[in-house]
C-alpha cells in the first residue's frame, strides 16, 4: 500500500520542488506516527518477559499468592542509563520513584 501511495504521489505532484516535497513529507510523517500509535495499541502480548516472570514466580513460591498486574509493575526494575556519565547508572521501579524525580536528581541535567 505504501509503494502504491508513493507511486501515486510521485506522479501526481512535482516532487522535484522543495516547496512541494516538504509539506508532503510532513503530512506523511504525521500519518506514519498516527498509524504507528494505533498499531501498537492493537498488540496484545500474552507472554511474560523474564523479569516479570521471575517476580511473579518468586512471590508465588513464597506466599502461594498470584500477584496482580499493578503489584508486579511496582516491583519491576527499569534501567536508566547515565547519558552524560557512563559510570552513573540507575535502576528504579515504578513503586519507588518517578522517572522525573530520578532525572532531576542527576546533576548533569
Amino acid at each position: 500500500m505504501g509503494i502504491a501511495v508513493g507511486l501515486f504521489v510521485s506522479k501526481a505532484f512535482n516532487i522535484a520542488s522543495i516547496y512541494t516535497i516538504a509539506p508532503l513529507f510532513s503530512f506523511f510523517t504525521v500519518v506514519n506516527i498516527i498509524c504507528s500509535y494505533y498499531g501498537t495499541k492493537v498488540v496484545d502480548e500474552d507472554y511474560f518477559n523474564r523479569q516479570r516472570f521471575h517476580i511473579l514466580f518468586k512471590e508465588y513460591m513464597k506466599t502461594k499468592k498470584i500477584m496482580n498486574i499493578v503489584e508486579v509493575n511496582d516491583r519491576e526494575l527499569f534501567y536508566i542509563p547515565g547519558i552524560f556519565d557512563s559510570n552513573r547508572e540507575q535502576f528504579c521501579t515504578f513503586g519507588e520513584y518517578s522517572l522525573a524525580g530520578i532525572l532531576s536528581s542527576i546533576n548533569n541535567f
